[in-house]
């Protein structure tokens, strides 16, 4: 093995560098979305800072619509889940929602899948797919998903493993160890949002059975007790945050199909497979 010229490595280092800072770039973009979207829903639908500010005489809430705002009410009343704002409703996530609604069944596809195991999901990240064919998938591999679901690991709830399902591929399955949560009453955002406050979190992993595998079941998701404020509320959020999910969905893709481009290119630039021009660097 010869190594290159100290030009030749720094040119590609140069290279590299930039496709680096690319993808951390739109990592960090991803996050800020994503953080201001729980931000919305924190300040309108569990600390109820537009209800309070209208309350205390303001004429408008920052990022809500006036007619939405203007509609809100200025008391509370008392609920099983604490005060909430005079006439939004408390039920259970089962009514608000569809859990596990689309199984595929065995032989039903014919050819590859992209097939999401529990180990694949980490809090709020998807780390990597299965590409096998369904006849040799897994026996688990059988929920189908479709854009805007929300999927949530039944076991070990405390590891927060969900995912927002964004603009899936048709033949994309998950294990049966998720619970499969798909928009009805409640908008995809959010449902998403709902189910992955803190709040909800520790719901399940106070329902949890088992030591050693912690497992919460699909009735413990429908049966959690959540407030449902009232519809032009919720249709508001929805329109608000949506469209910052779809740039977060762009953002992350786009990470990693840069990733996978340096991945590629590393070992073809550092065997001189790929020129890269020292002037460059």
């Amino acid at each position: 093995y010869r190594p290159l010229p100290l030009q030749n490595q720094r040119a590609i280092a140069a290279v590299l560098g930039s496709l680096d800072d690319k993808i951390e770039q739109n990592r960090r973009t991803a996050r800020a979305l994503e953080r201001l979207a729980r931000a919305i829903f924190r300040a309108w639908f569990v600390d109820f800072e537009p209800v309070k500010a209208k309350a205390a005489g303001a004429a408008s809430f920052p990022s809500m619509p006036q007619p939405v705002y203007d509609a809100l009410p200025i008391n509370f009343i008392d609920s099983e889940l604490g005060p909430v704002p005079e006439g939004w409703g408390v039920g259970k996530l089962g009514d608000c929602c569809h859990i596990n609604q689309r199984t595929v069944r065995s032989g039903e596809i014919d050819g590859e899948i992209e097939y999401v195991d529990i180990s694949s999901v980490t809090v709020g990240r998807l780390t990597g797919v299965q590409r096998v064919p369904f006849a040799e998938a897994p026996s688990r591999a059988r929920r189908r998903v479709g854009h805007g679901d929300t999927i949530w690991s039944c076991v070990r709830p405390n590891h927060k493993s969900y995912l927002f399902i964004h603009s899936p591929p048709e033949r994309r399955i998950v294990s049966t160890g998720f619970a499969v949560m798909s928009p009805g009453e409640f908008g995809a955002s959010f449902l998403h949002e709902v189910t992955t406050q803190p709040e909800f979190v520790h719901y399940l992993v106070s329902n949890a059975d088992g030591s050693a595998y912690p497992a919460v079941r699909a009735d413990h998701f429908a049966s959690a007790t959540v407030t449902r404020p009232p519809k032009q509320l919720r249709d508001a959020f929805e329109a608000l945050t949506m469209p910052l999910r779809d740039l977060f969905a762009s953002a992350e893709r786009e990470a990693a199909q840069l990733a996978e481009v340096r991945d590629y290119l590393l070992p073809q630039l550092l065997t001189g497979q790929v020129p890269v021009e020292v002037g460059d660097a």
